[in-house]
């Protein structure tokens, strides 16, 4: 995407008005998010979501070059200990604590032991963190940013997480966003759909097919933003169920959405439904 036909989907998004439908279910995608140096040069998809600080500056750029729409991943819900501002973020922690204020650091996620939940309440706080991810995004080229981990309200995060709490700080990122240039991507948290929507510009979803929630990217597709869906095979398979890729490919083209099949590292495996 071109920095003009982004700058004109903003002014559109902006403006609260819906932005050209999109044909979805047409539209290619990949995710290259386990991998720090992508297999190059990029694959030939319309978008590409890769991780916002491992993946080059170089290698966006030439996604880029050759028309690819990029998707600039980034955890905003949980704190990873690999990242290399893990240590700002406990710094900031630590001085709201000898303050006697409430803690920005929390639970352990389970499935991911090596990232802890943050606590939206006091998203204010550590904003400007958040921000500076942001900034990266921006300057490494990214066209779109997804917003990993919102659903804090249906975790276990250690600070009673309400659907308000994320709602308030998914809006406050999507507006950071919107001013550095970049679409905001929603990332699951689909019963916050009515709310959020207006101020994302498309939608991710995972294993929406195993557990039959596709239809929630209805209010998306209205609005003719884009929506993406990726199903774990193995997911799949720890439900007792068995994949079937056109099955599943069918569902997506009922509800007009990109879906595609990975494993949960994200690295290059990948079954496309054409």
């Amino acid at each position: 995407m071109t920095r003009g036909l982004r700058t004109a989907l903003m002014l559109v998004l902006l403006a609260g008005a819906p932005t050209p439908a999109l044909p979805d279910n047409s539209k290619s995608w990949d995710w290259l998010i386990g991998m720090s140096t992508p297999p190059g040069p990029p694959p030939s998809v319309d978008y590409l979501g890769l991780d916002g600080f491992d993946v080059s500056k170089a290698y966006v750029q030439s996604a880029n070059s050759s028309n690819v729409q990029t998707i600039c991943y980034l955890s905003v819900g949980t704190l990873e200990d690999w990242r290399p501002d893990v240590k700002a973020f406990e710094a900031l922690n630590e001085d709201q604590k000898k303050a006697g204020k409430p803690k920005l650091i929390g639970r352990r996620y389970p499935d991911w032991p090596d990232e802890r939940w943050l606590n939206f309440k006091r998203y204010k706080v550590f904003l400007p963190l958040m921000v500076s991810r942001l900034e990266r995004c921006a300057t490494k080229g990214f066209g779109l940013v997804e917003f990993d981990n919102l659903d804090a309200h249906e975790n276990r995060t250690g600070f009673r997480t309400k659907a308000k709490h994320v709602v308030a700080y998914a809006t406050a990122l999507a507006v950071r966003a919107r001013k550095l240039d970049l679409i905001p991507v929603q990332k699951n948290a689909t019963d916050l759909n009515r709310k959020l929507e207006p101020h994302f510009g498309a939608l991710l979803l995972e294993d929406c097919a195993l557990y039959r929630f596709c239809g929630d990217a209805k209010r998306y597709r209205k609005a003719g933003k884009p929506v993406f869906a990726a199903e774990y095979p193995r997911s799949w398979k720890d439900e007792g169920k068995t994949f079937k890729l056109r099955a599943v490919c069918r569902t997506a083209q009922k509800h007009d959405i990109a879906l595609i099949a990975k494993k949960l590292n994200l690295k290059a495996w990948i079954r496309h439904c054409r």
